[in-house]
């Protein structure tokens, strides 16, 4: 789901992935009716779902859960951030929603770090990425610079029907990094490789990333402080 077919904000995509765990909690109150932490559960990620859809793109916490979980047409949370959510006011049937939500993000990027990923960059500051590639020979190589991950993981089949894992990230000195790599996680990447533009134009012309990718970029820049 895009954040076109939801609504016009992210924070609806996301919206909706709470309300889909909402749901399986629903199946578990029929199947265990003498579990009331069920209910609980499912009726405060109801609530919880329409706290998150209220809040705008720019609050941190909605960057840092797309980065950490979403790939830009779905909200793909890993397994430590749905447990998380499957707990949620089961145990505390007066858990803040504002507080989980902060809970969340740190779930999320725990589901990373498993994965073998980055954190996500917060706030409006760069950090050091690092990236695995390889050369012609199969030996591996490491590339680092001082940027921040625009989109941090995607699919795209490009024009040679090639299955490949992308992030996209701007770098401290104004230029787009494409990053991509063969494989489930980058840990396992069996190709990877990674390509610098000028400008995100270049980027789009050279290599024709899918269309929603660049738009979602285009229009919402996120705000970057450059120490140039």
């Amino acid at each position: 789901m895009t954040a076109h077919q939801r609504g016009s904000t992210w924070a609806s995509v996301i919206a909706e992935g709470i309300e889909e765990h909402a749901r399986q909690l629903y199946k578990r109150v029929a199947q265990f009716p003498n579990n009331p932490g069920n209910l609980r559960g499912a009726r405060g990620l109801t609530r919880l779902a329409r706290y998150v859809e209220s809040l705008p793109d720019s609050d941190p916490r909605i960057e840092q859960l797309v980065r950490s979980t979403h790939d830009f047409r779905t909200f793909n949370p890993g397994p430590i951030l749905s447990r998380e959510l499957l707990r949620f006011r089961s145990v505390d049937p007066k858990q803040d929603l504002d507080s989980f939500l902060s809970l969340l993000v740190a779930r999320a990027v725990e589901d990373a770090e498993q994965r073998g990923e980055s954190a996500p960059a917060t706030g409006t500051g760069v950090s050091r990425i690092v990236v695995d590639t390889y050369a012609a020979d199969g030996k591996l190589v490491q590339q680092a610079f001082t940027g921040r991950w625009l989109i941090e993981d995607f699919e795209w089949v490009d024009e040679e029907m090639v299955e490949w894992r992308c992030g996209i990230a701007e770098t401290r000195g104004g230029r787009y990094a494409l990053y991509r790599y063969k494989g489930s996680a980058r840990r396992d990447a069996t190709e990877a490789r990674l390509t610098v533009y000028g400008s995100l134009d270049d980027l789009e012309a050279e290599e024709r990333p899918p269309e929603d990718i660049i738009a979602a970029i285009k229009r919402d820049p996120m705000l970057l402080e450059l120490d140039i």
